[in-house]
């Protein structure tokens, strides 16, 4: 089965817009790891981004969170990050 990953990032509305603009070159690079299956971003425009992960299995998902591109957007978002959450969720239908 599948790694499904749902994240949530809340940063101040005054860093909305840089954070999208990293947040596509990220994504991009999210897309061409060995074993990502899927990688959406959306946002409501209120500083809020949610990201829905998709990988091969969960040693996919760990050779990508231990990837220098995943160190590389952290040390960009963290330093005015409201909020950070992490979900493994599972399909139920």
């Amino acid at each position: 089965m599948s790694h499904r990953v749902f994240a949530y990032l809340k940063v101040p509305t005054d860093h909305q817009d840089s954070v999208a603009s990293r947040a596509r070159e990220y994504a991009d690079t999210v897309r061409g790891e060995a074993g990502n299956l899927r990688f959406e971003i959306t946002s409501n425009g209120a500083g809020e981004s949610f990201f829905w992960e998709e990988f091969l299995d969960e040693a996919a998902f760990d050779a990508h969170t231990a990837s220098e591109h995943v160190a590389d957007w952290r040390t960009f978002y963290e330093p005015f990050m409201i909020e950070r959450r992490l979900e493994t969720v599972q399909p139920i239908a």
